[in-house]
């Protein structure tokens, strides 16, 4: 197959490719519905006057309007803890926002490997498995699937494999799922595209 092609599906979201040193790779666009954009312009707001707050305490300790100290010179925590407080949740909220604008989730098979990433501004997430170790790959409903089309980009680096999908595996007997803005119709046609040019990822681990 050369160059990209869309997954034949009343609406599809995946696009799939083969890369040029034989890889198969299948980009899928995070799924946007008319009432997601009032949440997203509500997201750009909150990030906004977040990262605001934390600007306003930074210059406030820079120039001493705000100090550490407090009038019998005990340590204040308060400051410190608005400045880290404001930038945290203002970051997370605009990396949200960004994932639900710009956010592609990438499933790129190889010889080697079979590679999942997480593709959007400021904090992409990759995780790499061998593919001789990868079994079982099936279409699948997932838990809440729907939920995680949005919750794929609140994880940052995902450190207890919250992330859930439509397309999953098996892999050194944990369950691995992937494509949460795919349906199952889609889902199912791109698992028999992957399992026609690598059959060994639809086999069953033997026990």
């Amino acid at each position: 197959m050369a160059g990209g092609d869309r997954v034949s599906s009343a609406k599809p979201r995946a696009t799939v490719a083969e890369e040029a040193d034989g890889a198969l790779k299948i980009t899928i666009p995070v799924r946007r519905r008319w009432y997601d954009w009032p949440g997203m312009v509500l997201g750009v707001f909150l990030a906004c006057a977040f990262l605001v707050g934390a600007a306003v305490v930074l210059v406030g300790l820079a120039i001493g309007r705000v100090g550490l100290r407090g009038p019998e010179g005990s340590l204040e925590a308060e400051p410190l803890l608005l400045l880290f407080g404001f930038a945290a949740f203002g970051l997370w909220l605009a990396y949200i926002t960004l994932w639900c604008l710009f956010g592609r989730e990438v499933m790129l098979i190889d010889a080697k490997a079979l590679i999942l990433r997480w593709q959007a501004p400021l904090h992409p997430v990759e995780k790499r498995y061998v593919l001789a170790e990868v079994r079982n790959l099936r279409a699948s409903r997932g838990v809440w699937a729907g939920y995680f089309r949005y919750a794929s980009g609140l994880f940052l680096p995902d450190l207890f494999e919250l992330r859930r999908g439509y397309i999953a595996f098996e892999y050194r007997g944990k369950t691995r799922s992937f494509a949460a803005a795919l349906d199952e119709a889609e889902a199912e046609q791109i698992v028999a595209r992957i399992i026609e040019r690598f059959p060994s990822l639809g086999e069953e681990r033997r026990r």
